[in-house]
């Protein structure tokens, strides 16, 4: 093998070592927005249940 084909079989092997953390990176960056819009929803679900108390509360008054 010459010194270009060793040089390209090496960088070859350096960006798919580059690939792979990239794509470990990219999973944890998405389960961290998937777990941060999971909590989003549950705070929309929980304020929407809020609002329905807080309304038969007030239907309940008058």
């Amino acid at each position: 093998m010459n010194k270009q084909s060793l040089n390209n079989l090496n960088n070859a092997k350096e960006l798919d070592k580059i690939l792979k953390d990239l794509d470990k990176v990219e999973q944890k960056v998405f389960d961290k927005i998937k777990l941060s819009n999971e909590k989003s929803n549950n705070i929309k679900y929980e304020f929407q249940k809020t609002i329905v108390l807080y309304h038969k509360l007030i239907k309940n008054l008058y």
